[in-house]
C-alpha cells in the first residue's frame, strides 16, 4: 500500500454561484477533486490523495485547508497560467443548475454580475491545461482505490489503466464524462467500463446516451456496454442499483435543513461510495455511504463546508438511508 488509501482524481475550479436560496457567491471552493475527497474525508480519517492541477490565482488557502484535514496534496501540480477552470451557475428552489456561461456546445445565456464568461474555445484550453493527465499521478498513489471524477474520455482512460496497472485488485469507481456519454461515442464505452469496478452516471448522461428511457435500462444498458456494475444517480430520488438479487432504490438522505448549494453533490456521493463499497464489499451499502456524502455537501457553499463533517455525524445519518426495491 502506498502513501494513501483513497485518491480523488479530477479538477480543482472556482465557482460563482446562486443558490437555492437566492443567496450568491463568488468564487467558490470547487472542482470535482475536492468535493470527491471531501465525499471520502467524511468516513476515513487522513491517508486521501488528490490528483489535480492548480493555476495561478487559485488560492493557495483552499490547498492549505486540504492539507489541514489530513488529505495528501503531493498529487496537486501548479500551472504557471491563471486558473482556467471556472463556472458560472444559478439553482432554482427545487436544485436544478441552469449554466450561465458559454458551454462545450457554443451556446451562450446571460451573464450575471461578477460571474466568468467562458467561451468554447476557453472550455478547450482549460481541459487541456488544468484537467491532471496520467503522469501526473504520483506513483505513491498506485496502491490506493480510487474515485475517478468526471472528465473527457482521453483523460478518464489514462487515470483508469494508470492506476489498475499499478494495482491490479484496486477498486475504481467511475463518474461518467458528460462529453463522451452519446450514442455516437459508444463504441469507446466497454474499454473504458472494463477497467473500472463500477460505472456512476448521473441520469442525464445516461439519457442521452441510451435516449428516453426507464432507470433500469440504463443500467442494464451499462452493464452491456462492459460494467462490472453500475448505478445511475437520480439526484433528489437517490440511487438505482442492481443488489444481485434485483435492483433497488437508495434513497436520498433529507435532513429538513434548505438546501443551499447542490454543486458536488455527485462528485461526494462518488466518493463515499467508494469507501462504503471497499468497508462492505455492498453496491447497496456503498450507495447509502454515498448518500450521506452528499447531503452533506448541499448544506452550504464550498467542498471546504464537508471536509468539517465529523466522522459520528455521517454514521448517524447511515441508519436513515432507505432502500427500497425499484419497480419501473
Amino acid at each position: 500500500m502506498g502513501v494513501v488509501d483513497y485518491v480523488s482524481v479530477g479538477c480543482l475550479a472556482i465557482d460563482n454561484i446562486i443558490g437555492t436560496n437566492g443567496e450568491k457567491r463568488l468564487k467558490v471552493f470547487g472542482g470535482n477533486a475536492a468535493f470527491g475527497a471531501a465525499g471520502i474525508g467524511l468516513w476515513h480519517d487522513g491517508r486521501v490523495g488528490v490528483v489535480s492541477r492548480r493555476g495561478t490565482d487559485l488560492p493557495m488557502a483552499w490547498i492549505e485547508t486540504l492539507r489541514a484535514h489530513g488529505i495528501d496534496t503531493r498529487g496537486i501540480h501548479d500551472v504557471p497560467m491563471r486558473h482556467m477552470m471556472f463556472s458560472g451557475m444559478v439553482y432554482d428552489e427545487t436544485g436544478d443548475r441552469h449554466e450561465v456561461t458559454f458551454n462545450e456546445d457554443g451556446q451562450s445565456a446571460e451573464l450575471i454580475e461578477g460571474f466568468p464568461e467562458m467561451t468554447p474555445e476557453m472550455v478547450t484550453l482549460a481541459h487541456e491545461n488544468f484537467a491532471p493527465t496520467g503522469d501526473d499521478i504520483p506513483d505513491e498513489y498506485l496502491g490506493a482505490d480510487v474515485a475517478i471524477a468526471a472528465r473527457h474520455y482521453d483523460r478518464q482512460m489514462a487515470y483508469a489503466t494508470r492506476f489498475r496497472e499499478g494495482r491490479p485488485d484496486c477498486l475504481l469507481v467511475l463518474d461518467t464524462g458528460l462529453q463522451y456519454m452519446k450514442p455516437e461515442c459508444i463504441d469507446l464505452l466497454p474499454p473504458l467500463f472494463e477497467k473500472v469496478d463500477v460505472v456512476i452516471p448521473s441520469e442525464a448522461e445516461a439519457r442521452q446516451l441510451f435516449g428516453d428511457v426507464r432507470p433500469s435500462e440504463m443500467l442494464r444498458g451499462l452493464e452491456r456496454l462492459g460494467a462490472k456494475h453500475a448505478a445511475v444517480k437520480l439526484g433528489k430520488r437517490g440511487c438505482l442499483v442492481d443488489s444481485g438479487d434485483g435492483l433497488a432504490l437508495v434513497g436520498a438522505y433529507h435532513s429538513g435543513s434548505a438546501v443551499k448549494d447542490p454543486s458536488g453533490a455527485g462528485d461526494s456521493f462518488c466518493g463515499g461510495f467508494l469507501v462504503g463499497l471497499r468497508r462492505t464489499g455492498d453496491l447497496v451499502e456503498a450507495a447509502k455511504y454515498g448518500a450521506v456524502s452528499s447531503s452533506f455537501v448541499i448544506e452550504d457553499f464550498g467542498a471546504d463546508y464537508a471536509l468539517d463533517v465529523r466522522a459520528e455525524d455521517a454514521e448517524a445519518r447511515l441508519s436513515h438511508i432507505a432502500v427500497s426495491t425499484y419497480n419501473d
